[in-house]
């Protein structure tokens, strides 16, 4: 397989993935605005707002080949691990597996956003 097609099969590959996150995201919104009480609850959803449009920059960066697009993968994983910390830890009751679960969320977190951040690096580059 030539390097321009390796590419774009990678750039759909993300682009569902994150469209996928970002829609899901952009859908559970309404329903964790209504449920917050807390300010912590509030950032939550924030966090979850803000995921949603740094997961669409990056679709839209990866396809018009903008090196912004990096700033946003950065974005994209510091508020995705704020929504996926601080939603359990806010909403959720609170019991020892949950900081564990939420530890475990920020590992996976963070290397998928340093392999994103590789990866976008990698095809702006080319």
């Amino acid at each position: 397989m030539g390097h321009q097609v390796k590419r774009t099969v990678g750039i759909w590959i993300i682009s569902i993935s994150l469209c996928a996150v970002s829609f899901e995201g952009l859908w559970s919104l309404p329903g964790i605005v209504r449920s917050s009480r807390t300010t912590l609850q509030y950032l939550v959803a924030v966090s979850q707002a803000a995921y949603v449009m740094a997961g669409i920059a990056i679709v839209i960066g990866l396809w018009r080949d903008n090196r912004s697009t990096r700033p946003a993968v950065v974005s994209w994983g510091i508020a995705s691990t704020g929504a996926a910390i601080g939603g359990p830890l806010a909403f959720g009751p609170d019991h020892a597996l949950t900081s564990r679960t939420a530890i475990l969320i920020m590992l996976m977190i963070t290397v998928l956003t340093l392999w994103l951040f590789w990866y976008v690096r990698r095809i702006v580059r080319h």
